[in-house]
């Protein structure tokens, strides 16, 4: 009786399904007008007008993130505690709450990463220009949550009123994942570039009260930022809760300038940049699965996508919690016939490998939500109606590359070296896993890589006196939505 007892007093501050329910819903809502917003500087390429709401899109998401932080740091401070006193707690009781908390972690988790989906979709408009800014973020380690002590307070403030700096434009690395070195990112909207990283120091200074220190790192110091006669007037650094309209406009033009960009055809005249990428295969797929619960397109000789759409139509978190979304990958025994048609009957290096299209970045690679395919299409694959597997056989690239000259090896699992007599020495590919990349997680056509990959050769052998020369590719790949 004393440890029923117990179980009732403990469970009083046991986090609910409904109150976690609650907040993924409410966060779903709060992503939804994100959306809008984005789709709004996406139909800016075609002429149309930027949508205010787009100034409030890094606090909404910042707050999303806060609210979703601190909840998932109450169950894991419950599951501890739950821990601690296992012994006098009613063992099945004790297992089944510990099981669904692990559960609402998980789904807090995959709220979180779709925030900063849309996060990443925004600043890589500003990043696109900069690979190796960009690249120098990503090769840190990711930082998976948004601060909740007076540090997060202090920035999550900084991101709701601190919305450019004069000319500067305030990009906030929290809302992202792709954002990993610093705080926050000035761009500078005259020159369209990024000119500084900043540091945010945050610390309590009263009851309610957060005082936060803005430190910057780059070509541009915060008093070059301000004006003299600014600089020592706290209240004028802040430039309220709206983009100032020179702000908008100058946006407004970058954007136009980069449609023109990518509208010119790649050099050669093989077509324009879409034709590198297999995106008439991706909306076939799309289209399929407005009639179809599942649809399978082999593309290539190695690559297979997979398409599955959710039959639940509730909310976020019912889609999450759904068996068809979570268990994808254990149904691609239904596609197995596909599979097959991928294996290369006299190659050594047959493997398939397996790997999701959604919101996450790859390194040098667009955000989905700036591929050239419907917007709608992407909505869904974003907000888990729709969920795309790409599964790929390395052995027909591997073999093209042979076929250049290359002599081919297994390192250990999905690790291989290439190399090629060069003199009296030899040229070798360091990364060939970072070059198969693009493939699975960009649909970028092989023969694109390969071309690539025969450029480069000539330019590295150049550049080396050595006779044995090692090369380390990256190819950047870069979607924009060309037609609208």
């Amino acid at each position: 009786m004393e440890r029923d007892l117990l179980v009732v007093q403990i469970d009083t501050s046991i986090v609910s399904r409904k109150t976690v329910r609650s907040v993924v819903e409410s966060s779903e809502n709060q992503l939804r007008q994100c959306w809008d917003s984005l789709i709004s500087l996406r139909e800016s390429l075609g002429g149309a007008e930027i949508a205010p709401s787009l100034a409030n899109l890094q606090a909404i998401i910042a707050e999303v993130l806060f609210d979703l932080d601190v909840l998932y740091q109450k169950i894991f401070q419950t599951q501890r505690r739950l821990v601690g006193r296992k012994g006098e707690l009613n063992n099945q009781w004790f297992r089944q709450t510990m099981k669904n908390h692990r559960e609402y972690r998980l789904i807090l988790k995959q709220v979180m990463s779709l925030a900063r989906g849309l996060g990443d979709s925004f600043v890589w408009l500003f990043y696109w220009n900069e690979p190796q800014k960009l690249g120098k973020h990503l090769a840190h380690e990711a930082i998976p949550h948004f601060p909740t002590g007076v540090g997060g307070r202090g920035e999550l403030e900084c991101i709701r009123n601190i919305r450019n700096i004069h000319d500067q434009l305030v990009l906030y690395h929290s809302i992202t994942s792709m954002l990993r070195v610093g705080d926050a990112t000035l761009f500078d909207t005259h020159h369209n570039r990024v000119t500084a990283l900043m540091e945010i120091k945050s610390q309590q200074v009263g009851p309610g009260e957060i005082k936060s220190y803005l430190h910057t790192v780059g070509s541009k110091r915060m008093e070059d930022i301000l004006p003299v006669e600014e600089s020592g007037q706290d209240d004028k650094r802040n430039s309220g809760h709206t983009l100032e309209p020179r702000i908008v406009q100058r946006l407004s033009k970058q954007i136009k300038s980069m449609a023109d960009v990518w509208s010119v055809s790649s050099e050669g005249g093989e077509g324009e940049i879409y034709s590198a990428y297999h995106m008439e295969e991706l909306e076939a797929i799309a289209l399929e699965l407005e009639s179809k619960a599942s649809a399978v397109r082999q593309v290539g000789d190695g690559l297979l996508l997979v398409g599955f759409r959710d039959a639940h139509r509730g909310s976020l978190w019912t889609r999450i919690r759904s068996s068809h979304i979570r268990e994808t990958h254990n149904q691609l025994s239904d596609v197995t016939q596909g599979a097959v048609k991928l294996l290369h009957k006299k190659s050594q290096f047959n493997e398939l490998w397996l790997s999701s299209l959604d919101h996450g970045v790859i390194p040098f690679g667009t955000p989905m939500f700036w591929w050239p395919v419907a917007p709608t299409f992407i909505e869904k694959v974003y907000f888990k109606e729709i969920a795309l597997v790409a599964i790929y056989n390395p052995a027909h690239f591997l073999e093209k590359l042979q076929g250049l000259g290359f002599n081919v090896e297994r390192i250990r699992e999905r690790e291989f070296r290439a190399t090629k007599k060069h003199g009296d020495g030899e040229i070798g590919l360091q990364n060939v896993r970072s070059l198969i990349s693009p493939i699975i997680g960009h649909l970028m056509n092989e023969k694109a890589v390969l071309e690539s990959i025969k450029t480069a050769l000539p330019i590295g052998a150049q550049s080396a006196d050595a006779e044995n020369v090692d090369i380390y590719m990256e190819i950047i790949m870069r979607h924009m939505p060309i037609s609208l």
